[in-house]
C-alpha cells in the first residue's frame, strides 16, 4: 500500500519533478499498487518474527497486476491501484494516516502473521536468490479463499511422477482460470456478491469486510462521511472506473464463469443444505444461523457507459439494448435486466450501466455443487422475492427497469411531479428538455416495447 512503499512513492514524485522540469511531456512515471500478490515470496522471504508468513487476503493474481502494468503502458496515471482493496486502503490513509496505519498493524498481526504455525527464524531469499529450478510466477494461494497446495508441487514435479499429477495440475489451473475470469465480471460493491462473501467469511471464521473493499470500522464509515458531497461524488465515481468493463467486453461476460466463481468461495461442503434465491440481508443471516452457503440468483455485472445522461433513461435504455441483448444472446438461461435507477445509483451511472442476470435455471455449475457438496438428504431453500416492478422490454429476455426499491416509491418514478422537477433543476440535466423527457418516462416504449410489472422468476 501506498504507506508501505513510501520510498517508491517518494522515487517516482522526484522523476515525476525532473521529467517537468525537462519538459519531457511524452515520459510517464506510473506507480503500480498492488495488495497482496499470489507469489512465491511467502514462502521464500526472510523471517525472524518466530511466526509463519501467510499472505493478507485478498490475493489477487499475477496475471491481474500484469494487466493493470499494461492498462498502464496505454492509458498511464500517476497511480494504478490493483483492484478496489488497493483503491480504498488509499483513500483510507489519505482520509486518516493514523488509523489506517493503526488498522493496517492489527490486520498484519491478525492475518499475515500465522497464529497457529511457528516458524524458525531464516534469511530467506535475503543474501541470495532462491534456486532457478524452483522458481515459479506463483506462490500455490490461487487466490482471496483458496489454501497453499501441500508441497508446492509445479509441473516438473507433476512429470516426475507420472501424467495423473500433471492433469491434475492442468485442472486446477483450468478452474481457476475460471474462478479468476468470472471475478473480473462481478461488480464487488453489489448486493448479491456481498451476500456470498460474507456467508462464505462467515463459515471459515473470518471477518466481511466492508461492502468486500476492506475491513469494517465505524471510525472509517463515519470518516468516509466527513468530505464534502462533491468529493464523495468524486470518490464514488473513481470506483466505478476500476469496475466496469469495457462495452466490448460484454459479449465475453458468461454467467457460467461467475457461478463457477460463487461456489469456488465455499468449502468441500457436505453442508446440510443450500440457499439459493434474492439476496437480502435476512438470506445472509440465514445463511450464517445454518452455516449453509448462499448461492444467489441474480448476480450483476457493470459496464461502461459514459454516453448517456443519467436523467435520460429514453436515452440510457435506447443506447444500452443492443448490449443487454448481446449478453442475452449470450447466456441463454437468463433474463437480462438494464437496471437505471437514477435516485440510488446517481454517482456511478456518470460512468457505468447495470446489468442484472436473471437466472432461469440453475444451471449446470450450481446443479455440479449441489451434487457434490449437498449431504443427502440435504435440504435446498429457495428464496423468491414476490416484490415486483414495472419494466420495458427490449429484447428477447431483456429488459429496461426504470427505478428500484429505495428511497423513491415506484409512482414517482413513472409519474413525476413537483419534488422531481425540482431535482432536476437543482442537478442541471443538458436541456429543459431533458427535464420534460425525463417527466414523460413513465413507460418508455422505445421501437414499439410495451412495459409490464416483473419480478424475480422461479428456478426450474
Amino acid at each position: 500500500m501506498r504507506f508501505a512503499k513510501a520510498g517508491v512513492n517518494a522515487l517516482s514524485g522526484s522523476i515525476r519533478s525532473q521529467l517537468f522540469l525537462e519538459k519531457l511531456d511524452d515520459v510517464h512515471v506510473v506507480t503500480v499498487l498492488p495488495p497482496t500478490v499470489d507469489t512465491p515470496l511467502f514462502h521464500e522471504v526472510a523471517n525472524y518474527t518466530g511466526r509463519r508468513v501467510v499472505p493478507m487476503p485478498p490475493v489477487y493474481s499475477p496475471q491481474r497486476v500484469a494487466d493493470t502494468i499494461l492498462m498502464g503502458a496505454k492509458k498511464p496515471r500517476h497511480e494504478m491501484p490493483v483492484g478496489q482493496v488497493a483503491r480504498q486502503m488509499i483513500i483510507q490513509h489519505r482520509a486518516s494516516p493514523d488509523t489506517a496505519e493503526k488498522m493496517m498493524a492489527k490486520q498484519v498481526d491478525k492475518k499475515h502473521l500465522s497464529r497457529k504455525e511457528p516458524s524458525r527464524a531464516n534469511t530467506g531469499n535475503l543474501y541470495e536468490s532462491a534456486p532457478e529450478e524452483t522458481a515459479e510466477v506463483e506462490g500455490g494461494w490461487g487466490g482471496r479463499n483458496r489454501q497453499p497446495d501441500a508441497g508446492r508441487k509445479g509441473p516438473q514435479e507433476g512429470l516426475r511422477q507420472g501424467a495423473g499429477p500433471l492433469m491434475g495440475l492442468l485442472s486446477t489451473g483450468k478452474k481457476q482460470a475460471q474462478r479468476l475470469k468470472g471475478a473480473q465480471m462481478v461488480t464487488d460493491f453489489e448486493c448479491s456478491i456481498n451476500a456470498v462473501r460474507a456467508a462464505a467469511s462467515f463459515l471459515r471464521g473470518d471477518d466481511h469486510g466492508a461492502m468486500s473493499t476492506g475491513p469494517s470500522s465505524r471510525v472509517l464509515a463515519k470518516l468516509a462521511t466527513l468530505p464534502p458531497a462533491r468529493a464523495r461524488a468524486e470518490a464514488f465515481l473513481g470506483a466505478a472506473m476500476m469496475q466496469g468493463l469495457a462495452l466490448e467486453q460484454a459479449r465475453e461476460i458468461d454467467v457460467d464463469l461467475i457461478d463457477t466463481w460463487v461456489t469456488e468461495q465455499y468449502g468441500p461442503g457436505p453442508f446440510p443444505a443450500v440457499l439459493i434465491g434474492t439476496p437480502n440481508g435476512a438470506a445472509y443471516h440465514l445463511s450464517a444461523a445454518l452455516g449453509v452457503p448462499f448461492l444467489p440468483q441474480t448476480p450483476l455485472v457493470s459496464v461502461k457507459d459514459s454516453g448517456t445522461h443519467v436523467d435520460d433513461p429514453v436515452e440510457a435504455m435506447e443506447a444500452l439494448a443492443p448490449t443487454a441483448q448481446l449478453i442475452a444472446q449470450n447466456n441463454p438461461r437468463v433474463k437480462v435486466y438494464h437496471m437505471h435507477d437514477p435516485a440510488q445509483d446517481r454517482p456511478m451511472m456518470q460512468q457505468l450501466a447495470f446489468m442484472r442476470l436473471k437466472r432461469l435455471s440453475l444451471g449446470p455449475v450450481y446443479e455440479q455443487f449441489l451434487r457434490e457438496r449437498l449431504a443427502p438428504g440435504g435440504t435446498v431453500i429457495q428464496l423468491e422475492n414476490t416484490r415486483d416492478w414495472r419494466t420495458t422490454s427490449t429484447g428477447e429476455r431483456t429488459l429496461f427497469q426504470f427505478g428500484c426499491l429505495g428511497g423513491v416509491p415506484e409512482e414517482e418514478f413513472h409519474a413525476s411531479g413537483e419534488r422531481i422537477a425540482k431535482f432536476l433543476e437543482q442537478k442541471g440535466p443538458p436541456t429543459a428538455a431533458g427535464i420534460r423527457r425525463v417527466l414523460m418516462a413513465a413507460a418508455p416504449t422505445a421501437s414499439g416495447a410495451g412495459s409490464r410489472r416483473s419480478k424475480s422468476a422461479s428456478l426450474r
